[in-house]
């Protein structure tokens, strides 16, 4: 009788930790397995994670950083587009200012695709671009609004970002990624532990405690295809 796999590297934070609270209930319905030492140091580690993950909750400003990102992507279109309706201009004074405009976006390019610090970068040379050079087509069509918002909104986003990185910085030394690491470590020991106890002994007592996990196992795994398959249906 084999365990399913599953990867835990495609885990959320919270996924992962709720995964071995289950784990950790059904190995306190089923304490007969013969893993008692792993087991003992599978909860010292579930206790550092129950911390760390404390630590991350407290201190997290990713949904605020995830507005502010949303509130700059929305302005950069939005400006995107004011420049590209003068394309068409009546005016062929305001028509060339909006090509010129045009060719400075050309270069940057969709920077809403790029890491997020790569397009603040990107932002704020547009910005510059914009603000000296094209100085004079901005004033002509009348779009210094959107240089000011677009520059507030970035500025924004690099203030939640430092201070995030700043709290980063001075949290405790117990850090998800390495608690992870310890975790999945010994829970693959008892799996392989548990493997080989099945083909010493038989498959009979640890019957109804690997049917049990499989069924978790494979409820993870279908929220890990479900969010994989919503992903790709993005991408397209």
């Amino acid at each position: 009788m084999k365990i399913t796999r599953t990867d835990f590297h495609l885990y959320r934070n919270e996924q992962w930790f709720q995964f071995y609270t289950e784990f950790k209930r059904l190995a306190e319905i089923y304490p007969d397995l013969n893993i008692g030492e792993l087991l003992t140091l599978f909860l010292v580690v579930y206790d550092k994670a129950d911390v760390a993950l404390e630590i991350l909750r407290r201190s997290d400003k990713t949904e605020l950083i995830g507005g502010a990102d949303g509130k700059r992507d929305h302005t950069f279109r939005g400006f995107a587009d004011a420049v590209k309706s003068y394309l068409n201009h009546f005016n062929p004074e305001k028509r060339q200012a909006g090509v010129q405009l045009e060719i400075v976006f050309n270069h940057y390019g969709n920077v809403n695709r790029l890491p997020n610090d790569e397009e603040t970068a990107a932002i704020y040379n547009l910005l510059q671009d914009v603000k000296t050079t094209h100085a004079p087509q901005i004033e002509l069509l009348g779009l210094g609004e959107w240089v000011e918002e677009l520059e507030r909104d970035n500025l924004i986003f690099q203030a939640l970002t430092e201070e995030r990185n700043a709290e980063e910085a001075t949290r405790s030394s117990l850090r998800m990624i390495e608690v992870r690491r310890e975790g999945d470590a010994i829970y693959h020991q008892i799996v392989e532990r548990l493997e080989a106890l099945m083909v010493v002994n038989g498959d009979e007592a640890y019957t109804g405690f690997v049917h049990e996990l499989n069924n978790l196992i494979k409820h993870y795994n279908n929220i890990l295809a479900s969010r994989k398959g919503r992903a790709k249906e993005n991408e397209e």
